[in-house]
């Protein structure tokens, strides 16, 4: 049975053929089945197996159409609510090496806000006991200031790990890459305070020495302008 969905499969992946034909025909592909079963079961009555195997084919065809359509609907549900592959490999706890895999084609997908806020860090911590380390891991690495990052009910991933119950273990990597990004984010605002107040004063020293500037121009004048009277006083005084 397993040769037969590997058949299945293959029909439905394989490229039209030059003819016009959609792909590997269905009787040849019964055929092959027929005789695949033949095989494993050594033989047999060929009548009552073509027709169970025909059957066959045609549910499990019809399945694999029906499964395919589901998906198709289903990625475009996430799409509209903003989530991503890696958040529906998340949720559904898929192996890690599935997380991996996506995380290595798309690193910014660590990220991503689905339209409640939700991010897959958040979705990994919310899995409990089953929460797998290696990728709440993977997802820190990618993505280290998701960890403070909150959903529209206001909860961070530390927050949704203490409501599952992780393992201690876990929740103390979770916590410590909080931690970790806190520090950073209070160093980088005291560097822009400091560069803020750093600017202010070199402001303030500018427009102090342009008054000064403005102030000893002023002195200049008016001295100039009393010397030139008391000259006018003396050169009137000797002309009388």
């Amino acid at each position: 049975m397993l040769l037969l969905i590997n058949l299945i499969t293959q029909m439905l992946l394989e490229p039209g053929t030059e003819d016009g034909g959609g792909g590997i025909d269905f009787l040849t592909l019964c055929g092959s089945s027929r005789a695949v079963h033949e095989e494993e079961e050594g033989g047999g009555d060929g009548g009552d197996s073509s027709s169970s195997l025909a059957s066959d084919c045609l549910s499990l065809t019809k399945s694999s159409i029906s499964s395919g359509e589901s998906s198709a609907a289903n990625a475009d549900a996430d799409a509209d609510a903003g989530r991503t592959p890696l958040h529906t490999a998340v949720e559904s706890a898929s192996p890690y090496e599935v997380v991996k895999s996506l995380l290595s084609k798309d690193p910014s997908a660590a990220g991503v806000q689905d339209m409640h806020g939700v991010t897959p860090l958040m979705l990994a911590a919310a899995q409990g006991k089953s929460c797998s380390k290696k990728t709440i891991k993977a997802l820190l690495r990618a993505s280290p200031r998701t960890v403070n990052v909150e959903d529209e009910e206001g909860l961070s991933a530390v927050e949704h790990a203490l409501l599952s119950e992780v393992p201690h273990d876990i929740l103390h990597i979770i916590q410590k890459s909080c931690a970790v990004q806190q520090m950073m984010q209070d160093a980088c605002e005291r560097e822009r305070k400091s560069k803020v107040e750093t600017f202010m004063a070199q402001r303030l020293s500018t427009e102090k020495l342009a008054g000064s500037s403005i102030s000893y121009g002023q002195d200049i004048h008016n001295a100039t302008r009393a010397s030139m009277a008391r000259t006018s006083l003396v050169l009137v005084s000797r002309a009388a």
